[in-house]
């Protein structure tokens, strides 16, 4: 079966590594993910640029994108996560202006682009608390609240941020939940060397005298 003769074959110059053959360099570039997706995202933007986009340019791109954001540059993804919520919100616009088309004499179709516009409305609310964490760097607010006796709470905001050290590490300004919880005041006791909570022991309990006096001629 003949293939057609307008059909163009992508072609990468990809220079030979030491130790691989030329075999498992063409399958590293088939496999690898950045190769899959720099093809993929070259069929979907073709038809809007007029054919004109090749395949190893769109490699050069797609790689290139991808070395920043291991860098830490996220200008390009902060970019593309701000243009996708702005053609989600054109979305809902254009969905709930034919829903208000066919209000009145098709609901069935109005209640269809009800739905469309709610789901393009919850897709672009999705992405902008993305962007949002995007630019806070993946840092997160956790608030602690300790309830005291008397029901006095003390709030402390934690701010977790990842990162090599684990979570919260480097960051002199952070608020600790577990000092809160030792600065704020302990229960009332009785006991005057100021235990909070009464300490345990295998001591029973106090013989209590008995309140009532035996008094002969009652029941």
């Amino acid at each position: 079966m003949s293939e057609p003769n307008d059909r163009k074959v992508a072609k990468v110059e990809v220079p030979l590594e030491n130790g691989k053959t030329r075999k498992q360099m063409i399958a590293e570039l088939g496999m690898g993910t950045v190769g899959r997706n720099a093809l993929s995202a070259q069929g979907f933007a073709t038809p809007h640029c007029g054919g004109g986009i090749e395949y190893d340019e769109t490699l050069k791109i797609v790689a290139g994108m991808c070395g920043k954001v291991r860098s830490g540059n996220l200008d390009d993804l902060t970019d593309m996560l701000t243009a996708q919520a702005l053609t989600l919100d054109s979305m809902f616009t254009e969905y709930s202006r034919r829903a208000i088309l066919n209000v009145g004499e098709y609901p069935e179709a109005a209640d269809r682009y009800t739905n469309l516009a709610a789901k393009a409305q919850s897709q672009c609310r999705t992405t902008v608390e993305t962007l949002a964490r995007v630019k806070r760097g993946g840092k997160q607010t956790v608030t602690v609240v300790h309830v005291n006796d008397g029901g006095q709470a003390i709030v402390a905001d934690t701010f977790n941020q990842g990162g090599p050290g684990g979570p919260g590490a480097g960051n002199t300004d952070q608020c600790h939940a577990a000092e809160t919880a030792r600065a704020s005041a302990s229960l009332p006791s009785p006991d005057p060397l100021g235990n909070g909570v009464p300490i345990p022991s295998r001591e029973g309990p106090e013989k209590v005298s008995n309140a009532r006096r035996d008094q002969s001629g009652r029941a």
